[in-house]
């Protein structure tokens, strides 16, 4: 937005602009705690002035709001990117893990059908032998 100079008024604009603070007491109570300045035994040129600088530190006041609250936008997105890259990685790692758990459970479960193979196999040992001499065979 650009600023307008005192000239870019009209003359009409100027002459509302004092009117509205020479009649109006809230605004001209206003604009002189904002300023700390009487308005009283001023110039028409000396209120406008006045008037345009309140003017100008609303828009810079609105101006620094807008810029705040695009930061807290922009740091919020950030953190969530961020966020969403850590979880992403941790997803990753977790994923390898799960892999390599499941190969280990295999291999174990390979060792335990192995295991219960030669358990099974020493314990038919005797019942074969004692068949074998009931038998004689």
């Amino acid at each position: 937005m650009r600023k307008r100079k005192s000239q870019d008024y009209s003359p009409e604009e100027f002459e509302a602009v004092v009117a509205l603070l020479q009649r109006d007491a809230k605004a001209r109570k206003d604009i002189e705690v904002i300023t700390g300045q009487k308005l009283s035994g001023k110039s028409a040129r000396e209120i406008f002035d006045l008037w345009r600088s309140v003017q100008t530190a609303a828009e810079v006041k609105v101006a620094f709001a807008a810029y705040g609250k695009a930061s807290l936008v922009l740091s919020e997105t950030r953190r969530e990117i961020e966020q969403t890259a850590e979880t992403e990685e941790a997803l990753k790692l977790a994923r390898a893990e799960i892999k390599r758990l499941e190969g280990a459970n295999a291999s174990l479960r390979r060792d335990i059908n192995a295991q219960q193979r030669q358990i099974e196999n020493v314990t038919a040992l005797p019942a074969r032998a004692v068949y074998a001499e009931g038998t004689g065979q």
